[in-house]
This record gives structure tokens, sequence and C-alpha cells, in this order.
């Protein structure tokens, strides 16, 4: 298709060949590859038109580079016309100067108009095209109800509260009851005095009483009159021996003293508060139930007991040693727990605190002389209090009990027992002119009761023996006649029937 041929101008153009890639503005920047160098500008100024091929021409997108280039049967997507763009031609100037102006020369038009593409940076379009993630639009949620408001508020309430109380607790020290009874005399003085028989005779840890007053004496209860006169008349009929007897009802506090406080020769009933002594070092962790005692020369003693025939250097327990001593009395075992607990004048020095002024241990075991001393009070609070739970922990208490049931000796206070189903937790002593017995009995009634019985007697009369048998029958009998209005115990029975430990027999002491 032929264009319109415009009337020649006067004026003389002047075109330069298009070989040439220095020369041709359009033609250099048409063939030029990416990443070559642009061709030198002539010196003439020539004015250029910007080129509106993409900055990436290899780019696949670019629509320009799919029009330029031949298809595989070697023709381009458009005609050489639309190919080639406007180019620019020198024109001579009119007066002569050598002007460097230029004005375009336009092609003659094609059937098919051009439309340029704007096509943006690779760049642009990567970013544009990347998935962004997007944010979610949280609802807004409606306002709690009044209820939560205040359920939060009282929270808060009241933590500040314990917070705030504590803080004022720490500054302020809480006024000490003694201090306001002090304002007042009249209540000071009534409070001494209720106070003043409650201080504990026997501790846990050895330490005298800080009255003195015993406790223990003063929470005893009434005489009992009625038992007093039957053992009274009882003992009468022996007028030759002297008979010290101490009763005590562990639920009532009621009591039967003769001759109590008369001190009389221990013989083997003085292991009783030596066993306390070994237990209690035990609650006090000087002393554990595994710990090895070793037999020594100076520990040998006459009479009961098997520790005598041993081999010097033979081991055995603490916990062995100990319970040899009350189940079978042996002698030597005594002097090794003596020497466990520190010896005779600690032992002496603790027992008097415990408020056990007729106890006195004089010579080792076996003291066939009787020098060493108690007295029947002495052994039946010394009972109470380890019954109570004020001598030792529950623990130990319990242990002595079972220690103490398992004595083979019983020819004197469990042979008075009618009921076969008594327990009593009990240890003898007999020596030529002396023989006794201190225990706790447990009746099947649930009535509990301390017993203690000794007996100074002519060298060997068989008659003590019966004597403590028929005291401890009267005792029994007078337990289990119903009391009315009975107060319950504070604390629960301490004996409970174990099996005795087997031994072999000994010589009883």
């Amino acid at each position: 298709m032929e264009s319109r041929r415009r009337p020649k101008s006067s004026r003389r153009r002047i075109r330069r060949p298009p070989t040439s890639s220095a020369t041709s503005p359009f033609g250099a920047s048409a063939e030029r590859r990416p990443g070559t160098a642009r061709a030198s500008e002539p010196s003439t100024g020539l004015t250029r038109r910007r080129s509106l091929r993409s900055p990436r021409p290899d780019s696949q997108f670019n629509l320009r580079r799919l029009l330029d280039e031949p298809s595989s049967s070697g023709r381009s997507g458009r005609q050489p016309s639309e190919r080639k763009g406007a180019s620019l031609a020198p024109i001579h100037p009119r007066n002569g100067n050598n002007g460097s102006a230029l004005r375009p020369v336009p092609q003659k038009p094609s059937s098919s108009q051009v439309i340029p593409l704007q096509v943006r940076p690779a760049q642009e379009r990567a970013t544009s095209t990347s998935t962004r993630p997007r944010r979610r639009r949280r609802r807004a949620q409606p306002p709690p109800p009044p209820l939560v408001y205040i359920t939060r508020l009282l929270i808060f309430g009241v933590g500040v509260g314990a917070i705030t109380g504590t803080i004022l607790s720490i500054w302020t020290p809480v006024r000490s009851p003694l201090a306001s009874e002090s304002e007042n005399p009249a209540i000071t003085e009534a409070a001494v005095a209720n106070t003043a028989p409650t201080e504990p005779l026997f501790r846990a840890d050895g330490s005298p009483p800080a009255g003195e007053a015993a406790p223990l004496s003063a929470r005893l209860g009434q005489p009992i009159s009625a038992l007093t006169t039957d053992l009274q008349s009882l003992i009468d009929t022996i007028p030759e021996m002297t008979v010290g007897v101490f009763i005590v009802d562990l639920d009532s506090g009621d009591y039967v003293d003769i001759n109590g406080s008369t001190a009389l020769s221990a013989a083997s009933t003085i292991k009783v508060p030596v066993l306390v002594a070994f237990l209690q070092d035990v609650d006090a962790g000087r002393v554990q139930l595994n710990d090895t005692l070793t037999l020594q020369e100076n520990d040998l003693a006459e009479g009961s007991g098997e520790f005598q025939y041993l081999e010097m250097g033979t081991t055995f327990s603490t916990l062995e040693t100990a319970t040899k001593m009350i189940t079978i009395s042996d002698n030597t075992a005594t002097n090794m727990i003596l020497r466990q607990v520190g010896g005779a004048e600690p032992f002496n020095q603790r027992v008097q605190n415990w408020g056990m002024s007729q106890t006195l241990l004089r010579n080792p075991l076996a003291d066939l002389e009787g020098t060493n001393t108690t007295s029947a009070r002495d052994l039946s609070l010394l009972l109470m209090g380890v019954a109570q739970g004020e001598v030792l922990s529950l623990r130990s208490r319990d242990r002595l009990m079972e220690i103490m049931q398992g004595t083979i000796t019983n020819s004197m206070l469990p042979a008075g027992l009618g009921s076969p189903d008594a327990v009593i937790a009990h240890k003898t002593g007999t020596i030529d002119m002396m023989v006794g017995d201190t225990g706790l009995v447990d009746l099947p009634n649930g009535r509990r009761y301390v017993i203690t019985a000794l007996v100074q007697r002519p060298l060997d009369d068989p008659r003590a023996q019966d004597l403590v048998r028929q005291i401890s029958r009267q005792t029994e009998a007078f337990f289990n006649r119903p009391v009315a209005n009975q107060a319950p115990s504070e604390t629960p029975p301490a004996t409970a029937p174990v099996t005795p430990v087997p031994t072999q027999a000994a010589q009883p002491n």
C-alpha cells in the first residue's frame, strides 16, 4: 500500500546511510544486544527518541521482542514498515549556519497502527505477583458481663488484703499476752496460781522441772480409800515385812499410796529407769538402735543373764542389749547400757531431774547387797509419765511397752491377774532381802492402771512373792468393778499384746 507523496521541499535533505551503527541513532540501539556498550554519539548533537523497548529486552514477556524476532518460518511477526520506527535526518539550515537541529522524518503510514505497550520492570511485576499473607481482621469482642467484673474485683481485693495483712503483721509485732496481763496484777497472780502446778516433771530432754511441785503428783486425783483399806489389811498380816505400794488409775488419776515414798532396795526394778534413759538418747539422736556395743571385762556381772558366759569382744546391737536387760534381766547387759548412757553419775543426775528423789544407783549390777534404792512412788510415776507420752516419744513408749511385755519372770504381778486377756508390761526384781514388781496393766474392760509393789523381806522368805500376787489380785478385782461416770482417757492405751521375744532360760532376778 502506497503512501501519499508530499511536494518536494526547497530544503535539501541529507540522509545518512543506515549501515553504520555510529551514524544511525536508532539502528545501533535496535541491533545492540543486552550487555554491550552503547556507541559514542556524534558531535552533531542529534536528538534521539526514547526507545519504547523494555529495560529487559530478553524477557519472555517483552512483546516487542516477540514481534521483532523471526518465527520458525523465517518471517517476523510484523512488517518491516512496522518494525521500523521514525528516523531522524539532519537538515541544513537556510542561512548556512552550521546548526545541528534535527527534525524527524516520518515514515509512510501503514495500515496497521502500532500501539505502544507499557511494560513494567520485572522486579515490580515479581513484587506485585508475590503472595503476601493477608492480615485477619479481628472482630471486636463484646464487653464481658458485669458479673465478671465483680468477680475480678473481689479476687483483686482479697489478694490486696492478704498482702497488706502480711506486711502489717511483719511490721507490727503481736502484743504478748504476758505483757497485757502484767498491766493487771490481779489477772497475773491468778494466772500464775493456776499454771504453777502444771509444769512437766518428766522432760524428754532430761532437764529438771522448773517448779518444786511435781506435776504428775499434782495431777493425781483422790485416794482410792476402799482399795487402800483392803490392801492395808492384807499387808498387816505380815508385820515383819516392809511393803511399799503405789497404784495410779490412768483414767481418773485416783491412786493408792501405802509407804509409797519409802526408799527400798531396787534390785532389778532399777533397770526400768535405765531403759527409759536409753530410749531418751534414742529420741535425741545420740544413740541408734543398730549401734554396736562390745562386751568388755568390766561389764561382767554375776547373777542372772547370759552375756557373762560369752567371750570378750563379742558385739551386740544396742536394741538387743536393752531387750536382754529387761526380758531375762541380764545384769551384764545392764552394765553395757549404763556405759552407753554415760555411767552411774550422769544416770543419777538424770533420774533426779525426773523427780525420782528416792532412786539412786550406787553400785553396778548385780548389787546383791541391795545398795541401789528406789521407791514404789518413783517407779509408778515414771511409768505414768511414759504411758501419757511425757517422758518418751510415742514410738519409744510403744517400744518400751513391747520390751517389758516380754519379761520372762511372771511369778508375781502377772500371776495375780485372773483374766487371761489382761495385758501387763512389767519388770521384776529379786534378791535375797527384797522382791518387787512394777508394771502397767490393761484390763479387757478398758481400765488401765500402774502398779508397783516392793517388799523388804527376811532372807529368802517366800511369803513376799505371795504377798505381791495377792496385791495384784485385789487390785484387778477393784478395777473390774463397774464405775459410774468414768472419765475417758486422754491418751490411747499404750499396751497391746505382742509375741514375747524368745530367749533362753535364765535365772530370774
